[in-house]
């Protein structure tokens, strides 16, 4: 689940659903959860962020190594 997803679960409540599909020999088996904000509440599910934006400003850089102009500089 991406943020943008979990964001929209949490905005969209009971309008917002998850589902699960499997297709296994001769079936196809579908799991579905509805209200994740709810659910998230009552603790039947956790949410772990795995990844991160990073936003810096300039002064935050240490280096800028620029390959492109290191081979025009000593060309």
């Amino acid at each position: 689940m991406t943020r943008n997803e979990w964001v929209a679960s949490q905005q969209h409540k009971e309008s917002y659903s998850i589902f699960r599909v499997y297709f296994v020999r001769d079936s196809v088996i579908m799991f579905v959860m509805t209200d994740i904000a709810q659910k998230y509440k009552d603790g039947l599910i956790q949410a772990v962020p795995t990844t991160y934006r990073l936003d810096f400003k300039n002064n935050a850089v240490d280096e800028v190594i620029n390959q492109e102009s290191e081979v025009l500089a000593n060309a």
